[in-house]
């Protein structure tokens, strides 16, 4: 049987990449992957854990992985911080294939998101961003809802709703490249813009335990949208493009727009025929929350 896993390292100062690669093991093996995989948090979080309770099975497993980062890396590349991570499908295939071997409740299904979550953002090597993934668990972005009644609207919902614009994303993006071929979309900026376009929402939203809803609150750092959100990813020490904060500050279109303000529509305006990237992240959070979100 085969099970999907991800290898990832560190090849230079500030670089990270990571590969997909498949691991063939016994029935037995599964079992035990499996039997962790379902009942220990830890080890569903964090695949290195299982160094501490199968270290043979885990060095199995790894020797698979490096073989992959040797052939797509070269073997004489240096290689630090090498860690596996279990693959997009691993719920899914544990499930379908050894559900006998789960013993405690199911984990919230958030925790499956924030590992795709997590694997898409590092894949990118981009400089900042484990400090990112830190803070975003710091001030609850993976258990915040996306909205206070709209759209998903419970615990896990904004993390949801990331996931879901980047995949209307690459779909817009794959439909422009037939019709002009000629722009240029850079893949980890997608997946950047994307994941992290409403982090501002992480301390947007509180529980009213008496009312059974969520509410909004604007109190903590009350500057605005796509701007709170570039704020917020340039202080945790993420390193981003240009056209990638013009997205991120516009993902709002004309909604986050002063009609009064022709500074404001002059830059609005402005930014779009500056990268394509503006105007695609503003149609996928569209798309995203009112049609294939609508009624979650």
């Amino acid at each position: 049987m085969k099970l999907s896993m991800y290898i990832g390292c560190d090849f230079a100062p500030g670089q990270r990449t990571a590969f997909d690669f498949d691991v063939e093991l016994t029935d037995n093996e599964m079992r035990e992957l499996a039997r962790e995989f379902f009942n220990n948090e830890d080890a569903y979080k964090d695949f290195e854990v299982i160094k501490k309770m199968h270290e043979p099975l885990y060095y199995k497993i790894r020797s698979y992985g490096r073989e992959v980062l040797d052939d797509e890396m070269g073997e004489d590349t240096i290689k630090t911080d090498i860690k596996i991570t279990w693959g997009d499908d691993a719920e899914e295939f544990f499930t379908n294939n050894f559900r006998d071997e789960k013993i405690h409740a199911d984990f919230p299904l958030y925790h499956l998101k924030e590992m795709e979550f997590c694997n898409l953002l590092q894949s990118t090597g981009r400089e900042g961003v484990e400090r990112v993934l830190s803070g975003l668990r710091k001030i609850g972005f993976f258990k915040a809802p996306a909205a206070a009644k709209k759209h998903l609207a419970f615990e896990g919902g904004l993390v949801e709703h990331s996931l879901t614009v980047y995949r209307v994303l690459l779909q817009l993006v794959e439909g422009m490249r037939i019709l002009r071929p000629d722009v240029a979309i850079d893949e980890d900026s997608l997946k950047i813009v994307a994941l992290l376009h409403d982090v501002c929402k992480a301390t947007r939203y509180r529980w009213n335990a008496e009312k059974k809803e969520y509410e909004s609150d604007y109190s903590v750092m009350p500057v605005g949208h796509g701007e709170k959100s570039i704020i917020m990813l340039l202080r945790m020490g993420l390193e981003l493009h240009d056209d990638e904060i013009m997205a991120i500050r516009w993902h709002m279109g004309a909604w986050d727009l002063s009609l009064h303000s022709y500074e404001a529509q002059k830059n609005f305006v402005e930014a779009g025929s500056h990268s394509p990237l503006v105007p695609l992240l503003q149609t996928a959070d569209t798309l995203a929350a009112l049609i294939v979100e609508k009624g979650k």
